[in-house]
């Protein structure tokens, strides 16, 4: 990076009142960076968190910063965000939760080492790009999004995927076939979907599943059923149910014979 890209990253940070440091808590007076002023110091980073800081726009040139590996913005009013961030080569973790965001930028396939990505409660965002399904080193995807219309059909492609969240969307109307080709998957949360009835059969195909929760009023067929109870009896979590639904009597029934 230039000297003069610095100075208007610089600038931008001042800008929007971004600390160059934070002190860890009021018994550990250790000062933390957060958005250093001085270049050395910024460039080597390799976690920036700038959550929570009401910023209305991410600077590109963020994405110069080939070091960082853990990128917090989440909790901010940017309603999207610049292609330059997907070509930061070495990020490993994008957290993009509580923000206004209405789309993902259609090259996020060029963060080639991301294992983590996380969309919670992300309201304006309804749909993602075709191209996520090439994150081929993804190995969680939350998505707990509210307003989400579809997930790719080829989410299946995601073959390292460990940990898929597809809690609480409301307007999501089914799940693709293709999750069953998710075979490294072992945690998987599809609780609280109002507008999904069913599961696809496919489900069945996953056997390393450690953590299972779906929506008690899910039309469960006899071969999920069995899926679910070989589960059980390998020792995983199943839950289905809440404060508001109680979980299904088969499923108690199950929990009680493999207690």
């Amino acid at each position: 990076m230039t000297k003069q890209e610095f100075k208007e990253l610089f600038e931008w940070a001042d800008e929007n009142n971004i600390p160059e440091y934070l002190l860890k808590s009021e018994k550990d007076k250790t000062p933390f960076p957060i958005f250093p002023r001085d270049s050395k110091v910024l460039f080597s980073m390799e976690k920036l968190d700038l959550r929570d800081f009401k910023l209305t726009s991410i600077h590109p040139l963020i994405g110069k910063l080939c070091n960082v590996k853990e990128l917090d913005i989440g909790g901010n009013k940017f309603k999207e965000i610049p292609q330059q961030l997907c070509e930061l080569p070495n990020l490993e973790i994008l957290n993009l939760s509580y923000c206004k965001i209405t789309k993902l930028p259609e090259n996020i396939h060029q963060l080639s080492n991301l294992k983590e990505l996380w969309l919670g409660d992300t309201k304006y965002l309804k749909r993602l790009p075709s191209s996520i399904v090439k994150l081929k080193k993804l190995e969680r995807l939350v998505l707990l999004n509210k307003n989400l219309h579809e997930i790719p059909k080829d989410i299946g492609e995601l073959e390292n995927l460990k940990d898929l969240r597809l809690s609480g969307n409301f307007t999501l109307l089914e799940i693709p076939e293709s999750i069953g080709d998710l075979k490294n998957l072992e945690s998987l949360s599809l609780c609280k979907n109002a507008g999904i009835n069913n599961m696809p059969e496919s489900i069945c195909m996953l056997k390393k599943i450690k953590h299972f929760s779906f929506s008690p009023h899910f039309e469960i067929t006899k071969n999920q059923k069995l899926w679910i109870e070989n589960l059980l009896a390998n020792k995983a979590e199943i839950s289905a149910g809440d404060w508001r639904n109680p979980e299904p009597k088969w499923l108690s029934d199950l929990k009680m014979k493999y207690k």
